[in-house]
């Protein structure tokens, strides 16, 4: 499988919600770098524990492609990611309530995969302060 497709086919699985499906499309050993994170998210728990609060705080969340250029094993995208604060989302030791409010995040990410098309490296570009004006968190 190649780069891009194997980009979409994560597009689709993390739309679908469907942890264990999305959690397939990485190797056991992928390496995350995600905004939210201070630390890189090592293996496919990390990931789960890392994005499983986001959605069921955001049920209705959707990863929307603006741009995807993909050579050899690399991929980078461009995304727009929608949601509405449904639920309880939990920041490390403090819970932000439910607001109601909807989200439109603008976000890249650059991807490595692997012969067996997995992403085995993801790199993410996001604003968290962004996000946390859209919850209205900091005002």
């Amino acid at each position: 499988m190649d780069a891009e497709s194997a980009l979409r086919r994560e597009i689709a699985a993390y739309n679908s919600h469907d942890l264990d499906r999305w959690l397939a499309c990485y190797s056991d050993d992928a390496v995350v770098y995600d905004p939210t994170s201070p630390a890189p998210l090592r293996g496919k728990a990390a990931r789960r524990a890392n994005e499983e609060p986001f959605l069921r705080a955001f049920p209705d969340a959707e990863v929307k492609p603006l741009r995807i250029v993909a050579h050899g094993d690399s991929v980078a995208l461009e995304a727009v990611i929608t949601g509405t604060h449904q639920g309880p989302l939990q920041d490390g030791a403090r819970t932000i309530p439910l607001t109601g409010r909807r989200i439109e995040l603008r976000a890249a990410a650059w991807y490595r995969v692997n012969d067996q098309g997995l992403i085995t490296e993801e790199r993410i570009y996001a604003d968290p302060a962004h996000f946390a004006a859209q919850v209205g968190l900091g005002r």
